[in-house]
């Protein structure tokens, strides 16, 4: 009777663990087989633990992607207040009077300097780098005006010496724009250094026109006064340039 009994328990075993995995089978030889209500006990319990675990593991890929964009905003976060912060402490601040008079105080002529700037109403709101843009573009702006009435004088020179030297003016004013087109490219790039070289070599072209005139008449008093901006304006350029580095 006892060996028919231990033949059943046998039976019942191999059945139900037939079911569930080689893995289990061993394990649970490893104790002896439970009887039937042990058995479906322990079964129901590795169910329900079973299920747990993959219940943890759904939320744990749910809330993956919420933990990530919460990393991300709260990133965002500080990188705006570190922004924020940085601006207020180092704020991008026009360039006042003061500042103004400074500069202007280098050049060859500073009341024409205070003049020249106050005259292009993006100063007020320049901080120096836009303060450079004003004063290449007013350097610019006179080269290329001087330009045109170089040629329309010579144009109308009927003496040979006149038309001669009004022609090496036009070669003088035709470089000088296009050094302060280089200028103001230079100026873009941050290249400061470059922006006074420019500006210097432009005044020199000025005065080279002006140097036409010395010999004697004719006399050119309206050229000779934009040969004076000309040089005025490119020594505000270069005192500009020299306060931005």
């Amino acid at each position: 009777m006892f060996s028919s009994m231990e033949n059943n328990r046998v039976e019942f075993c191999n059945a139900s663990l037939s079911g569930i995995g080689c893995s289990w089978r061993i394990l649970l030889n490893g104790f002896g087989c439970p009887n039937g209500l042990e058995f479906r006990q322990f079964f129901l319990m590795f169910k329900i633990f079973s299920m747990a675990t993959n219940a943890i593991n759904m939320i744990r890929r749910f809330l993956q992607p919420v933990r990530v964009m919460m990393k991300a905003s709260s990133c965002s976060l500080f990188l705006i207040l570190v922004f924020t912060e940085g601006m207020m402490i180092h704020p991008s601040l026009c360039v006042n009077d003061s500042q103004l008079s400074s500069i202007c105080s280098k050049t060859t002529n500073p009341s024409f300097c205070m003049r020249a700037l106050r005259s292009d109403r993006r100063t007020t709101s320049s901080d120096l780098q836009g303060l450079g843009h004003v004063s290449v573009d007013l350097a610019r702006s006179k080269a290329s005006a001087t330009l045109s009435m170089v040629h329309s004088l010579s144009r109308r020179a009927a003496q040979p010496e006149l038309k001669q030297r009004l022609l090496s003016c036009s070669e003088y004013y035709t470089s000088a724009v296009s050094l302060l087109e280089d200028a103001k490219q230079s100026l873009a790039s941050a290249d400061y250094g470059r922006v006074a070289d420019r500006a210097v070599t432009a005044m020199d072209k000025s005065e080279d026109c002006d140097d036409e005139f010395e010999a004697g008449p004719p006399d050119l008093p309206r050229l000779r006064r934009m040969n004076d901006d000309m040089e005025n304006l490119c020594s505000m350029v270069f005192a500009v340039a020299g306060s931005m580095g």
